[in-house]
């Protein structure tokens, strides 16, 4: 690829992984309407387009439910949130259809490099080196999160060597310097989040790799916990081990008794009360939702001053409130047609496989269970700064599609000439 179009797509994405910390949905809105109108120039993969349309029923059905029950603003602001798996998922796919495939994950592991850097930047000139001791602290003090973007980045990087032998960075100083960067910043950001989807995702590859040596997965997962359970035990007063450790407790929808219960597990009261208001509708509602721009009163006002909440940390009663249960129907039968389309195809063709083919067959599936798994904790699926998941989605998607097709007209191919 020429270095300015390199460049292009990196400043692109680059540009949609920082929109968030404007905190300006003007101009996350602006970024969607762009992304609807390239789509007009450069077409995604008709099987891609009729997977998204699948989640364009609950957007219907959200809009209108609540476009004459609620403020137009709400409306529109749930509207926006739905519309983000659809839109990047095709844009990843565009962007594989304009650019190779070794250079968009050259631009998406420079992106995740680059807001890794900001992050490290950012919490040590705020907060001081006692960051590396203390991160979560750190992070709490600044009000700062991490970055999707940095995970996926180590991810690529890993499978930099595992798959695609040191394709993307021959040099190997750069690779392990931009690998450290993100490990780093995947560190200082405390997220547990982010850390569970790594974790995750990083032994899905290690499985696809080494799937004929199962020995090697248990090994490396059997090391990966004893190097956890040390950190934890070595210090369980830290903050970030405490969090690690509180984690299953507060994603459980429970209800809070007093304040400080409410403060210590937030977002499992938070569902409780989201659950409780779809049990108080009628069967409609509880069918197809309270439609966008429905909220739930919490009973009290919470650490942010806000006593009717419209968007919660839990993405699941999220969907049901909003959408119903039609709409918890659609996101589920959405995953499971992404995972039949992502397994479907043609049985590999070493003749046509540069051995990255299990790349890019597994890297749709597991950015999709890193979406759904994070849904529990910060909405994921429609989460803005975790929408560079969607795009590696459809990114990785569309190049396996290709390399279906490619076999597909291979073996034509060689039918016609066995026939001559």
């Amino acid at each position: 690829m020429h270095k300015s179009k390199q460049l292009r797509l990196t400043i692109i994405i680059l540009l949609i992984c920082l929109a968030p910390l404007a905190k300006n949905n003007n101009l996350l809105t602006a970024i969607q309407i762009m992304i609807f109108i390239l789509s007009l120039y450069i077409r995604p993969d008709r099987r891609i387009i009729k997977l998204s349309h699948v989640l364009l029923l609950p957007v219907i059905i959200g809009i209108i439910n609540g476009l004459f029950r609620y403020a137009f603003y709400e409306v529109f602001k749930d509207m926006y949130y739905f519309l983000n798996p659809i839109l990047y998922l095709l844009l990843g796919s565009m962007i594989a259809r304009r650019y190779d495939r070794m250079d968009s994950l050259r631009a998406i592991a420079l992106v995740g490099s680059m807001c890794s850097l900001y992050l490290i930047f950012y919490m040590f000139n705020n907060y001081g080196y006692t960051a590396l001791t203390a991160p979560r602290e750190a992070r709490e003090s600044l009000s700062v999160t991490g970055f999707a973007a940095t995970g996926v980045a180590a991810i690529i990087l890993l499978c930099d060597k595992l798959f695609f032998g040191a394709a993307l960075f021959s040099n190997f100083r750069a690779w392990m310097g931009l690998l450290l960067i993100n490990l780093l910043s995947l560190y200082l950001s405390a997220s547990r989040t982010d850390l569970l989807v790594f974790v995750i995702s990083l032994s899905m590859m290690l499985y696809v790799k080494f799937q004929h040596r199962k020995h090697y997965i248990l090994l490396y997962l059997v090391f990966g916990g004893l190097i956890l359970s040390v950190f934890l035990l070595s210090n369980p007063q830290s903050r970030f081990a405490e969090a690690l450790l509180k984690a299953p407790e507060e994603i459980t929808i429970q209800p809070a008794e007093n304040v400080i219960e409410i403060n210590e597990n937030y977002r499992g009261h938070e569902a409780y009360m989201t659950m409780r208001t779809i049990r108080k509708g009628n069967f409609e509602e509880r069918l197809g939702g309270q439609g966008f721009g429905a909220t739930v009163d919490m009973g009290s006002y919470t650490p942010l001053n806000i006593r009717h909440i419209p968007i919660m940390h839990n993405g699941y009663p999220y969907i049901l409130l909003k959408t119903g249960w039609i709409g918890m129907t659609v996101y589920i039968l959405f995953g499971l047609l992404l995972l039949r389309l992502s397994l479907k195809g043609k049985d590999r063709d070493l003749s046509q496989d540069d051995g990255t083919f299990p790349f890019w067959k597994s890297f749709p599936i597991i950015s999709a269970l890193g979406l759904y798994v994070t849904n529990v904790s910060i909405t994921g699926i429609f989460n803005p700064e975790s929408v560079i998941l969607w795009i590696v989605c459809g990114l990785s998607l569309q190049y396996k599609l290709d390399f279906d097709g490619r076999i597909c007209n291979h073996r034509k191919l060689q039918h016609e000439t066995n026939d001559v």
